[in-house]
C-alpha cells in the first residue's frame, strides 16, 4: 500500500494548495446514497495453540490484497457555519472477502500419544460487514473540501481451515468482531447533486479467538487490520 499512500497524500496536498486561497463555502444538507470502490489490504497476525501433547504454539502472519465494492447512506449538515460540515453515515459490504491463508506442516514427536503429522492450512474470510461513521469536514468553497473520518465496524470472521487429519482433528467455529476505523479524505461536489470522495482509512479489529469444536481443543488467536484507499461516488437527494 506504500505507493497508494504516497499518491493519496500528494492528492490531498495538491487539493489544499489549489483551494487555499478561496473562501469557505456551505455544502449540501440532507441525505445521500452512493457506492465505494475499495482497494484494501488485510494484515493478520496471530498464533495457533495446540490443545494436546506439548501445547505447541505456532505463530503466523498473512497479508491479503482485495478489491471490493460497498454501499453507503449518509446524512450531512452543511449549514454548521464557517465552512464546517458534519456527516453521519452507514456502510454495507455485500460480499465476503478473504483475509489470507497460511499453511504449516506438523510432525508427531515423542511427547504425543497420537499421530498429528500432516499439512494444516488456516484460511479465513470476513462477511456481513457493516460500519457506522462520522465525518467532520471543512469546505474551502461550495465545491471542494476535506474531512476526517471515525467509526465502528462489525464483521463475521469465518474459519475455513483445511485439516490433514479430517474429522478426528480440530474444527474451528466463527466469531463476530468489532473494529475501530480512522481516516480522512477530500470531497468534490458538483452543482448537479453528484459528488466524489477520495479517502484513506485504517480499521483495527479486536482480537479474534477461535476454539476448535472437536479433537484436541486447539485455539487460534488473531489480530486483523485493514487499510484501504477508497473512491466514493454519491448522489444528494
Amino acid at each position: 500500500m506504500n505507493k497508494l499512500n504516497k499518491y493519496f497524500v500528494s492528492t490531498i496536498l495538491a487539493t489544499m494548495f489549489a483551494a487555499g486561497s478561496v473562501f469557505a463555502g456551505e455544502t449540501y444538507s440532507g441525505f445521500s446514497i452512493g457506492i465505494v470502490g475499495n482497494n484494501a489490504e488485510y494484515d493478520t497476525k496471530g498464533k495457533e495453540i495446540e490443545g494436546t501433547g506439548d501445547g505447541e504454539v505456532t505463530p503466523g502472519q498473512a497479508t491479503q490484497a482485495v478489491d471490493f465494492p460497498s454501499f453507503f447512506l449518509e446524512y450531512t449538515r452543511g449549514d454548521v457555519g464557517g465552512g464546517v460540515s458534519m456527516t453521519f453515515g452507514a456502510e454495507f459490504i455485500p460480499d465476503k472477502e478473504s483475509i489470507g491463508s497460511k499453511s504449516r506442516t506438523d510432525t508427531t514427536d515423542s511427547s504425543e500419544d497420537s499421530s498429528d503429522s500432516g499439512t494444516y492450512t488456516a484460511k479465513g474470510e470476513v462477511k456481513n460487514a457493516v460500519s457506522a461513521y462520522i465525518e467532520p469536514g471543512y469546505m474551502f468553497n461550495d465545491y471542494i473540501g476535506f474531512y476526517g473520518k471515525a467509526g465502528v465496524s462489525h464483521v463475521k470472521v469465518v474459519s475455513l481451515e483445511d485439516i490433514a487429519l479430517g474429522a478426528s482433528s480440530s474444527e474451528y467455529g466463527d466469531q463476530n468482531v468489532l473494529g475501530g476505523m480512522l481516516g480522512g479524505g477530500i470531497k468534490l461536489i458538483t452543482p448537479w447533486g453528484l459528488f466524489t470522495k477520495l479517502e484513506y482509512t485504517e480499521t483495527k479489529f479486536e482480537k479474534v479467538v477461535l476454539k476448535s469444536t472437536s479433537g484436541g481443543q486447539n485455539e487460534i488467536h488473531a489480530s486483523p487490520t485493514m487499510s484501504a484507499i477508497r473512491l466514493n461516488l454519491g448522489w444528494n437527494f
